[in-house]
């Protein structure tokens, strides 16, 4: 910020930024550019400082400047409204400050070169004893300003000064995160001598400019000139006594130059003991301001134990989640970021921060910070070793949310190749899996610490986002440290939810309640932030306090303004506290000076104090503060003073805002908010106002929101709550979540329709909300709870309508729900009820079903279903679409646990839906019956699939419906992964995933099967990188849900293997393990079958046969009741185990018997293959009898054997099978085609060699 009096003529015409209107320039420089403004919708005068088009590095500092001031309150500080990140704007709104530059106020209309007069020192010292103090409480609350010059400094009309320019401000010894070290920036006229060459920016430094900025101002020159060379020399050589312009100067200013400009930044005293070296006179209008008295952790031994305990066990490579609890002011954020300090200066940690900020018009105020200091760590990071494998969508959407991480060139290139999602929650899903996996790669390098402040602050779309990032069942090295008010957490559910941390038994979970500190701990705090040594003002202030840190730091200030008025045996009246309060503040009550005796007992009424100070504000801005103290929460100051009953408020505003520590938050988005400083600001302010007092300020509240159009649904539900208008909250409530889906924002519809839901429901069937809600939760990905509300629809609705048509399809969305989600026991028994409702019979099971099946598809083709037009809509009734809907979700929901059943019902859906000709059915129904058709392996099924596929596509196109184009597109996949065409299947399926993901919310059978092929396909391809990442993310979505669908089938078969290629068997084995028992136990389903192929892959790669052999004879009846080896790749996977086990098994077994046995079945399984007619199985026959021949001695044929494999894996595309046939061929020193091999995939390539193609090695 810079002082001109007057615009020039060559400004640029005005404009808007944001809401904001542009006057004038005031200043630029190298940190952006000031100007002049005004806040459009409450007329207020404002600074907003701008960076035009700033780069990702730029963008972080101006943030970077704003958040250290928002953070500091002192009378000599800029108060800043508004931090606002809007698309590629980037500014904050600032405290206006009217006055002259310090030069200007202090040498008044000397000449330049002319040295002070004695007026002129006057000035300085009564300037330099408000800098000082400022500059003081910003070293001790640990920061450095970096930039102190005369033009820095402006002096108010009433001689206040203000201490402008932060756009260098540093936080010292990394308290809160990675520094990255920029070169020096500042004005070298000014700056330490150290500093040009190389020394760490710190408190000295800004002592030294102090000192510099006075000889300045006492000589009427620049201090220093010339290069950096030159005034390095001439400031190591200054000499205070040689110094001409200083011959009349007063002995404290040639004291306080020589200590200041001293060039050895040791030996250089402290801003603090320079103030008090100046005049009394001077030092006696400022009250000393201490930094930091609440990082004074007296008392709280214990919880420093507990936090540095979970510090410890990250630093030993396990994971940690503490969550600290209390009332505002406790001293949660001291706790914290000292507890981490000590940890951030040995570098064995990375270390981020995050406060939450209710002045920030960012997205995700609660992330903002963390993601800020990401951007600085990323090359730190790249640099220890990290490695980063992201998705190019992916990391397009995180720079959409998080455009600062563009600053990154890796991730700035990767999301320039990337698209966008369209729906909005997919968008923050996107945003959150790959912050998640770039945390998890910057853990992988050294532990990682997060701190979360003030999470109470965070909105309702930050909470989603954080419990998504939180909830990580792959985080290692990670300590999340988080801190929020308790009364504030217990109100917000999804804050509950977000900060529940990991629940894992390799995660520490620890919750700190911080409980008021004892008496000898608040003394401390209360001498440390005022200098209080008085002993009897001391105890009243611990007595008062009441244990809470903050309130003590205030009264302890409130005590210092007159100590001979607290100093009685009876209480302080208020009119003496109103006279106190407009006194100058005085040593006095530091020191105990002017204390009565010993036998006075002070007493301290903070409430009195309180409300003495508001007894000096007019009555429009007591008005406005009771309305603000009575409000859930920051409002806008439209609806404060409509509710206040304010015409003109900004008079009010600038009241308030002068009054310090009465009100806290001041935030101009959309317009000004404003909120209590204190819990006990808006107790003191609210003691007076009765029960229906109380009321009516709510009642005028929710008007007021109601008038002003302010979208805040859930704050104006709350007060209609609290004016007794329950009805009417939940007329809002419903009336909003509506709106929020039609929005196509179901999480804060799913919000909206629970709290509607807590409300007489007045003329509204509470069976249609339930279902509602049910959709919301649905779509948000909730499938559980979804299923739950759909169950309570049902109850809602009277007895004799739970078995008709509504009835009926309510069990129908509640099947569908839970089998979405895996939860089959409930999905099912909703699904039965619901068949039985429409009329369609039990399927049966085992050949029986078989016939039923083919029974239908005879029927179904016979009318000719390629040809079959649809029927026009009225021509089919509601029951007749209930009844397919139920076929179809039958044939979806129990593809995974009921294979044959599925099948069953998926004919007989097929059937109906030509017979009836619903276009959308049809379109869904020749999709499912392309894939059916191909599963078997029979070349002239599969060509007719294709052309089912086709028809398909073209009705969807017709119907405009991407959840059908998906579909389709999915059922081509499976076509091709049937057929073994593994490139072609990849590609068609990411097709079918990128339409889900941007089109499609919620859980879906159709979305997992088609990840689960794209990740069998991929395993295939040897893309097992790909594999991993897919798998991450779709296990990170889905755990938070408790949806196994999603997650059980990607733990087991081929896709396993990505395990084994990182010599990770046991984490192979377990995670099969937990595909098994997270899995519902409905009978033997595809996950049992795959995870059994899945362990016996691990056990060949252990080398023990003798468990595969088990393990496969263990699950041979259940395999062939199941029916799943119809399906071509799960019965081609099989034989192939079943042959390498045999190998594995002849080399192992020395009985010529038993070796002779398991030959012969291993050839019998190459036959088999062979049949197949695909080239992956030919290649796994090859390889087979390559193994074969290998135990019989036959070299040669051991050799032909395994260049066949080797071409015809190739052909496949199988690379990691191919480098494996490739490896063997060398360890037979026989010829093979170039190409990787298997120690390019494999970390242990004997071992995966085992697992892949088991043989004997050569003598």
């Amino acid at each position: 910020m810079r002082y001109v009096p007057t615009p020039t003529p060559t400004e640029p015409p005005l404009r808007m930024l944001g809401h904001y209107l542009l006057e004038a320039p005031l200043g630029a420089g190298g940190q952006g550019q000031v100007f002049r403004g005004v806040h459009r919708p409450t007329g207020l005068p404002v600074a907003l400082k701008r960076v035009a088009e700033p780069s990702p590095r730029e963008r972080y500092r101006l943030k970077h400047e704003f958040r250290v001031c928002a953070e500091l309150r002192h009378p000599n500080l800029v108060a800043m409204y508004e931090l606002v990140e809007e698309g590629p704007e980037c500014y904050f709104a600032m405290e206006l400050v009217e006055g002259a530059p310090l030069y200007e106020h202090v040498r008044r209309s000397l000449p330049h070169g002319v040295p002070l007069d004695e007026g002129g020192y006057a000035r300085l010292a009564t300037s330099l004893a408000q800098l000082l103090d400022c500059l003081a409480f910003l070293h001790e609350s640990g920061h450095v300003h970096g930039d102190v010059k005369p033009t820095n400094v402006v002096v108010r009309p009433d001689g206040r000064l203000a201490l402008l320019d932060f756009g260098l401000a540093l936080g010292l010894s990394d308290r809160y995160a990675t520094r990255v070290e920029d070169p020096v920036r500042g004005t070298l006229a000014y700056m330490a001598p150290e500093l040009p060459w190389g020394a760490p920016l710190r408190p000295a430094c800004d002592v030294y400019s102090a000192g510099a900025l006075a000889l300045e101002l006492a000589r009427g020159a620049p201090p220093f000139s010339g290069s950096i060379v030159a005034m390095t020399r001439d400031k190591r050589a200054f000499d205070v006594e040689g110094e001409r312009s200083l011959a009349g100067a007063p002995g404290w200013a040639r004291a306080f130059i020589a200590g200041a400009l001293e060039p050895e930044p040791a030996v250089r005293r402290s801003a603090r003991q320079l103030w008090r070296d100046l005049p009394e006179r001077a030092r006696a209008g400022v009250v000393q301001r201490r930094g930091g008295g609440l990082s004074v952790l007296s008392g709280r031994e214990s919880e420093v134990a507990t936090l540095e305990g979970l510090l410890a066990r990250t630093l030993a490579g396990g994971s940690a989640y503490g969550l600290v609890l209390g009332p505002s002011g406790a001293g949660k954020t001291a706790l914290l970021t000292n507890v981490c300090a000590a940890l951030a200066g040995t570098g064995r940690a990375w270390i981020l921060r995050s406060l939450c900020r209710p002045h920030a018009t960012v997205l995700f105020p609660c992330l903002d910070e963390l993601v800020d200091g990401l951007s600085l760590l990323l090359p730190s990071a790249r640099a220890a070793g990290m490695t980063l494998e992201l998705e190019p969508n992916a990391v397009a959407s995180l720079l959409q949310v998080f455009p600062v991480l563009a600053a990154d060139a890796g991730l700035g290139e990767l999301g320039a190749e990337g698209e966008l999602p369209v729906a909005p929650n997919e968008l923050r899903r996107s945003a959150v899996h790959c912050l998640r996996r770039i945390l998890r790669a910057v853990a992988a390098t050294k532990p990682l610490v997060i701190l979360l402040d003030d999470l109470h602050w965070a909105d309702s779309d930050g909470a989603r986002m954080l419990r998504d990032l939180l909830a990580d069942p792959e985080s290692h090295h990670v300590c999340v440290l988080a801190a929020a008010r308790g009364a504030a957490l217990a109100a917000r559910a999804d804050l509950r939810t977000a900060l529940t941390g990991v629940q894992s038994p390799e995660v520490t979970n620890l919750r700190v309640k911080l409980a008021p500190l004892p008496p000898s701990a608040i003394r401390a705090i209360a001498t440390s932030c005022s200098g209080i040594t008085d002993d009897a003002v001391l105890d009243a202030i611990a007595a008062e306090a009441q244990g809470n840190p903050y309130v003590a730091v205030q009264l302890a200030h409130l005590a210092c303004l007159r100590p001979e008025a607290l100093h009685r045996a009876g209480p302080v009246s208020a009119d003496a506290e109103l006279a106190a309060a407009r006194e100058p503040i005085t040593d006095a009550a530091r020191s105990g000076a002017e204390a009565p005796s010993s036998a006075a007992t002070p007493t301290l009424d903070p409430a009195m104090l309180i409300r003495a100070r508001l007894g000096l504000l007019s009555e429009d801005a007591q008005r406005l503060l009771a309305v603000a103290s009575a409000a859930f929460g920051p409002l806008p100051l439209p609806v404060l003073s409509h509710a206040a009953g304010l015409t003109r408020p900004i008079e009010a505003v600038r009241a308030l805002m002068n009054a310090r520590h009465l009100v806290a938050e001041v935030r101009l988005e959309p317009s000004m908010v404003l909120q209590p400083h204190h819990a006990r600001v808006a107790d003191a302010v609210l003691a007076g106002v009765d029960d229906d007092g109380r009321r009516r300020l709510h009642v005028q509240i929710a008007d007021a929101i109601v008038a002003e159009g302010i979208d805040a649904p859930v704050t104006l539900v709350r007060h209609l709550r609290a004016a007794g208008r329950l009805r009417e909250a939940s007329a809002r409530a419903l009336s909003a979540a509506q709106q929020a889906m039609a929005r196509a924002d179901p999480d804060r519809a799913a919000e909206l329709f629970e709290l509607a839901l807590r409300f007489p429901l007045d003329g509204v069937d509470p069976s249609t909300v339930e279902a509602q809600y049910a959709e919301a939760l649905l779509e948000s990905g909730d499938g559980l709870r979804a299923g739950e509300a759909f169950e309570r629809a049902i109850e809602a609705l009277p007895p004799g309508d739970r078995s008709g048509t509504r009835g009926v399809a309510l069990s129908c969305q509640a099947a569908d729900a839970y089998l979405r989600i895996g939860r089959f026991e409930r999905g099912i028994a909703h699904l039965e009820a619901t068949l039985r409702a429409v009329g369609v019979p039990p399927a049966g099971g085992g050949r029986r079903a078989a016939v039923v099946r083919t029974g239908y598809q005879l029927k179904a083709w016979a009318l000719r279903p390629l040809r079959r037009e649809p029927s026009p809509h009225d021509a089919i009734s509601n029951a007749q679409r209930l009844r397919l809907d139920a076929l179809l979700t039958a044939g979806l929901g129990l593809g995974w646990p009921a294979t044959v059943l599925s099948s069953v019902y998926l004919a007989q859906h097929l059937y109906e839906s030509v017979e009836v000709g619903d276009a959308t059915h049809l379109a869904a129904a020749l999709a499912a019956e392309g894939a059916m058709l191909s599963f078997p392996g029979n070349p002239a099924l599969r060509a007719i699939g294709r052309r089912c596929i086709e028809r398909a596509r073209q009705l969807a196109r017709e119907l405009d419906d991407p959840a059908l184009r998906a579909f389709a597109a999915q059922n081509e996949g499976a076509i091709e992964y049937t057929a073994g065409r593994w490139g072609a299947a990849v590609e068609v399926l990411e097709e079918a995933l990128g339409i889900y993901r941007q089109h499609c919310r919620g859980p879906s059978w159709e979305l997992s099967s088609a990840r689960y092929m794209c990740a069998w396909s991929h395993a295939m391809l040897g893309d097992l990188d790909a594999v991993e990442q897919g798998r991450a993310e779709l296990i990170e979505d889905a755990s938070m849900r408790g949806d196994v669908l999603s997650t059980a089938p990607l733990r087991v078969g081929p896709q396993n293997m990505s395990w084994l290629v990182r010599a990770d068997p046991r984490r192979a084995r377990e995670e099969a393990r937990r595909a098994v028992v997270e899995w519902p136990d409905q009978g033997y389903s595809t996950v049992h079958f795959q995870a059994m192929m899945a362990q016996v892959q691990v056990s060949l790669y252990l080398g023990e046969p003798t468990d595969a052999q088990a393990r496969l004879d263990a699950a041979r009846d259940d395999v062939r009741r199941s029916g799943l080896r119809i399906v071509q790749p799960l019965r081609v996977f099989h034989d192939h185990l079943l042959g390498s086990t045999a190998v594995a098994k002849a080399i192992h077994a020395p009985p010529a018997r038993v070796r002779r046995r398991a030959l012969a079945r291993a050839r019998t399984v190459a036959r088999r293959l062979e049949r197949e007619g695909l080239a992956w199985a030919s290649a796994l026959a090859a390889s087979m009898r390559a193994g074969v021949a290998s135990v019989e001695g036959d070299w040669p044929a051991t050799a032909r054997a395994l260049r066949e494999a080797e071409r015809c894996f190739t052909v496949a595309e199988m690379r990691v099978y191919a480098a494996a046939a490739r490896s063997r061929l060398d360890a037979l020193g026989s010829q093979s085609t170039p190409g990787p091999r298997l120690d390019a995939y494999a970390a242990d390539t004997p071992a995966m060699a085992r697992c892949l193609l088991p043989m004997r090695a050569p003598a």
